[in-house]
């Protein structure tokens, strides 16, 4: 044997080592030539042993090459090493472009690349253990991205490269209609990308320059608008499309403390249409999502309408007619028995409650409201016990005022004044006083009013009752009430009032 153990020993049959014919000589040995051919054919076992440098056989066995370099190249830049237990490097050009690494232990999964026919793509996969993904990582050996695997998997991510002009795209493939789907790191999904077949519009995510805010926006046929759905595929928002649109809605999140905006924008002048389907009403809501403002039922044909108008400060705000008729009405409508007021006030007068005067000395109503300025007081057919005349009287918080009244009331051939309240002539226990006791505030500041009335007495057609008064009281007005001028009570009918 030419080769034990990885080294090459010589040998004649008899004798062996690099002294075979010395060996020979000592011995007394002539060189015959049976020892020579055994010694040369040793020689040419040892040949045949060798792999060729011109490729013309082949190694019949592992070789070793116990980490050093193969060289495969020219000028010696190219090679294959393994210096280091469990690992392959392959070297171009002198720098390392693969590194192949089996060192963990009880390695069970490998990585396997396989060739393809013409038309068909190479493939690189994972192979060992089933459903077994891929993992690429930095220089650090940190995780850069993850190929997971599924068990009979049919769909995949494609990515393809494009030409000059043309974004590269990342799809999905397999199955017909396959959408896409971006999950978090806990493997929940960030965002769900659908499919639709022979589709040919899509969303569209620009970046921009500083200063410039991005845009998502919908691409593919001309005028396609934009939907968002809820999770049941039930459309929330659709923006329409307007060819050459220049004009936009704009919507302005706030800082603590501010109000968001929604804003139209654009040219320099530009309205803002908000219009709900078909009978549909358009609502405000307060923060515990109670209406404010609601419009009313849509009306066919609609030419007028109501505009509001901010102001500069000093002046009124307004709310006013307007459209394209030449002369337009504008109705305040109440509900129920409901008033429609300015500033807390009813802006026609608030009716009372009718107090029957058929007992008792006065009848008279509180609770009359702040910033009232005009009072009539009703009389129907009120007559007393005996023969003395009727006193309106007014007051405030402090209760009703009986002095400080000038005034004075007639009927033909006779007048009667008071200082107790605004009197009314009747000075008669058969006759009742229909008749309506005007009251109007001259001066909030001292709370001055100006009284006036006008009637007649049941007993006589012609005895009409007229006069006037005027007092000031101490504090706001909030009371009225009717009485008489001396000690008698009241008969028949019945009183009210009406203010403002």
């Amino acid at each position: 044997m030419p080769w034990s153990g990885g080294s090459f020993s010589r040998t004649d049959g008899t004798r062996t080592g690099s002294t075979v014919w010395a060996q020979a000589k000592a011995a007394a040995v002539k060189v015959i030539s049976v020892d020579h051919d055994t010694h040369d054919q040793d020689f040419a076992a040892g040949i045949d042993n060798c792999l060729t440098k011109d490729g013309q056989n082949a190694a019949t066995g592992a070789i070793d090459f116990n980490g050093n370099k193969l060289i495969v190249d020219v000028d010696g830049d190219s090679s294959i090493t393994s210096d280091v237990d469990d690992r392959i490097d392959f070297e171009a050009g002198g720098a390392d472009i693969v590194r192949m690494d089996g060192s963990t232990a009880a390695s069970a999964n490998f990585l396997d690349l396989a060739s393809r026919a013409t038309g068909v793509a190479p493939v690189i996969k994972s192979r060992g253990e089933a459903n077994t993904g891929l993992v690429i990582q930095d220089s650090n050996g940190n995780e850069e991205l993850i190929l997971a695997s599924t068990a009979g998997a049919v769909n995949e991510i494609s990515i393809t490269n494009k030409a000059t002009g043309a974004a590269p795209t990342i799809g999905a493939s397999g199955e017909a209609n396959i959408g896409l789907t971006l999950l978090d790191s806990n493997g929940n999904e960030g965002l769900v990308i659908g499919s639709t077949a022979n589709a040919v519009n899509e969303v569209k995510v620009t970046n921009k320059a500083m200063g410039v805010a991005p845009t998502i926006q919908s691409s593919g046929e001309s005028d396609i608008g934009f939907g968002l759905l809820d999770s049941n595929g039930n459309e929330i928002l659709i923006g329409g499309s307007v060819v050459s649109a220049v004009n936009e809605v704009t919507i302005s999140n706030a800082a603590t403390g501010n109000r968001p905006k929604i804003s139209a924008t654009g040219e320099t002048n530009v309205s803002l249409d908000v219009q709900p389907n078909g009978s549909g009403v358009i609502q405000f809501l307060d923060g515990n999502g109670n209406e404010v403002l609601k419009t009313g039922a849509a009306v066919a044909s609609a030419v007028n309408e109501v505009t509001v108008t901010n102001s500069a400060a000093g002046n009124a705000v307004e709310i006013a007619a307007t459209g394209s008729d030449t002369n337009i009405s504008l109705n305040l409508v109440s509900k129920g028995a409901g008033t429609v007021q300015a500033n807390g006030k009813d802006l026609g007068p608030t009716n009372g409650t009718v107090i029957a005067t058929t007992s008792g000395t006065a009848h008279g109503f509180t609770g009359i409201a702040a910033g009232t300025k005009l009072i009539h007081f009703v009389l129907d057919t009120v007559s007393l016990s005996g023969t003395d005349d009727l006193l309106v009287q007014i007051g405030d918080a402090g209760g009703y005022e009986t002095t400080g009244y000038a005034s004075s009331s007639n009927i033909p051939g006779a007048g009667v004044s008071s200082t107790a309240g605004f009197i009314i002539n009747l000075a008669s226990a058969a006759a009742g006083a229909r008749a309506i006791m005007t009251l109007a505030l001259l001066d909030a500041a001292t709370n001055t009013w100006v009284a006036s009335h006008s009637g007649n007495r049941s007993d006589a057609a012609t005895a009409t009752i007229v006069g006037g008064g005027r007092k000031a009281l101490s504090g706001a007005l909030d009371r009225i009430q009717i009485t008489r001028t001396g000690t008698n009570t009241f008969d028949s009918g019945s009183v009210n009032i009406l203010y403002q």
